[in-house]
């Protein structure tokens, strides 16, 4: 009787630990890949672990696995992130190495950045951008492939440069999407000698990177011992492929029922980082509905369900093939009724949510908080009192924000800055704190004012018209509005640097309140873009504070 032998399976351990890590819900599983600090430290080769550290014994422990001619850096970074977190370890490697961070690629923090909560994730991207516009194409490449939680980074570089002479196997996984990866890999004119990130594409895109991986093995010039990890990922991305349960024994896609929609996202819950996609049109904007899931820890990068996606919201409108490629990965389907409950309030949990991203900046060796203040709710009297004073209904936004937190004031440093860490955090001015040439300095870290209701109601007198009567209009998005009238309607609102202020136009006529951005200490309002309260607060949730992204520009304080 003869022996039936066993298959041989053409992967490595790592390659199954990647299988398993590409299947699995979590980011730590399987394990190898976050070692502990004990483990992480023995895969250095370093000897024995000091009883104690100093800033020279790290410089030296860095520049030791910077030389080393095997990678020692990734178990370096592992131990330090083991032992004392993301954010202390990317100073050690970086004091040590590169303080400008002008050259670091922090490749080694990619697995441990994935993790991160939001706020931590914020901080960190960030960091990696510090000074953004002085790095090289390929340093921004990598950073973004660090970061490839946020894919706009490398959406951004990709539209910047659609064509390049390499293919680059990072920018492909950082755009998040399979369909811009192969846009990449079209834009990409050279043939390429080895692809690293051949697993990252299958952990990212799943049974959708096979024809990635297929175009990448027709354009490889390099040897053998380098083609073979890309064909055994493209037969990896084939093994995800044929056991999907969307995958029938003929071949074809069996027939789905399509899940029953119904109150499955309760609105009070926060879903801490899950991916949903939404398409075609909702009861608010899309800017809104977007701000307001992101508020609930729901992101909505992705485009396309998949079948890690948590939920498809099919609004009206929607492309037909998007509610059918969600039916076959099995990803439960809603409509607007389920995102009208879902996103009923504005501005949800604020005050939660912003005082825990300004604890977390405390908490951060890369920061020195030196103000800090969150207000109490403001009163149903003070809120009567600033609608009268407005003249028309407070907007939604502008309403939810006060009714949690009456102004709300921070500012912090890079660590790096010796004079304000002799500073205190505490309540200061709301003047002082956004001010450049004051008592703290320019704060090169973040900065937020925002007034409380009482002040930003006496505030109407901002604005000076321009003395050579140059600029007698202001171009608020599509529509003029004469300046004096603009003028008389306008309240200081975030007093967060003040060459940029940013202002709350109170428009009567049309019942809306808008923010805009001035120039020049507000004494040019020329061509202000305007941007929805919400959105603009909902932003200052997850960022340090230290720039403001608005309408096509983006506003930074003097690093």
């Amino acid at each position: 009787m003869s022996k039936t032998k066993p298959t041989k399976t053409p992967w490595t351990k790592k390659q199954r630990a990647s299988l398993s890590a590409i299947l699995s819900p979590t980011p730590n599983d399987p394990p190898d890949f976050f070692p502990s600090a004990e483990e992480a430290w023995s895969r250095t080769g370093f000897g024995e672990l000091p009883a104690a550290w100093t800033k020279e014994l790290e410089k030296s422990v860095v520049m030791r696995a910077r030389d080393s001619r095997t990678d020692v850096l990734t178990p370096l970074v592992a131990y330090f992130v083991a032992t004392r977190g993301v954010e202390e370890a990317l100073v050690a490697i970086t004091d040590a190495w590169d303080p400008e961070r002008r050259f670091l690629h922090y490749e080694q923090f990619r697995r441990h950045v994935v993790g991160l909560d939001d706020a931590t994730f914020t901080r960190v991207r960030e960091w990696m951008r510090h000074r953004w516009e002085d790095l090289t194409w390929t340093t921004k490449v990598t950073r973004a492939f660090v970061l490839s939680r946020d894919p706009s980074i490398a959406r951004e570089l990709f539209e910047a440069s659609p064509e390049f002479p390499a293919i680059s196997g990072k920018l492909m996984v950082a755009v998040g999407d399979a369909e811009l990866a192969a846009r990449v890999l079209e834009g990409s004119k050279g043939s390429t000698l080895a692809l690293p990130e051949a697993f990252d594409l299958v952990e990212t895109y799943g049974a959708a990177a096979e024809p990635l991986l297929a175009a990448v093995l027709e354009r490889f010039d390099g040897k053998a011992a380098f083609r073979k990890p890309i064909e055994q990922a493209r037969d990896l991305a084939r093994a995800l492929a044929a056991s999907s349960p969307s995958e029938s024994s003929g071949g074809k896609a069996p027939v789905v029922a399509a899940p029953t929609p119904g109150p499955s996202f309760p609105e009070e819950a926060d879903y801490g980082g899950q991916n949903v996609v939404i398409a075609g049109r909702f009861h608010l904007p899309d800017d809104v509905v977007r701000a307001r899931l992101l508020a609930r820890g729901l992101w909505t990068a992705a485009k396309t369900p998949a079948r890690h996606t948590k939920a498809y919201f099919e609004g009206e409108g929607a492309k037909p093939d998007l509610r059918a490629k969600a039916e076959k990965a099995g990803v439960p389907v809603f409509g607007g009724a389920e995102m009208r409950q879902l996103i009923a309030t504005p501005l949800f949990r604020f005050r939660e949510r912003i005082s825990a991203n300004l604890a977390r900046e405390l908490a951060s060796p890369i920061s020195v908080v030196t103000t800090w203040y969150v207000g109490p709710p403001a009163s149903d009297a003070q809120l009567a009192a600033a609608e009268a004073a407005f003249g028309i209904p407070l907007d939604p936004a502008l309403r939810a924000f006060y009714a949690q937190c009456d102004g709300v004031q921070f500012r912090c440093d890079d660590a790096s800055n010796a004079e304000s860490q002799k500073l205190a955090p505490e309540k200061r001015s709301w003047g002082e704190v956004g001010n450049s040439t004051g008592t703290l300095g320019r704060g090169t870290g973040g900065v937020l004012s925002i007034l409380p209701l009482d002040e930003l109601v006496a505030s109407r007198t901002f604005g000076t018209p321009p003395a050579d009567g140059r600029g007698r209009t202001v171009q608020l998005g599509k529509r003029k509005v004469d300046l004096e009238r603009f003028l008389e309607n306008l309240y200081v609102f975030d007093f967060w640097y003040d060459f940029y202020p940013v202002g709350l136009h109170v428009d009567r006529e049309r019942g809306e309140y808008e923010i805009v951005i001035g120039d020049d200490h507000g004494a040019v309002w020329d061509d202000p873009d305007v941007e929805r309260v919400e959105t603009y607060l909902e932003r200052l949730t997850s960022s340090r504070g230290g720039e403001r992204e608005h309408g096509k520009r983006l506003f930074r304080r003097p690093g």
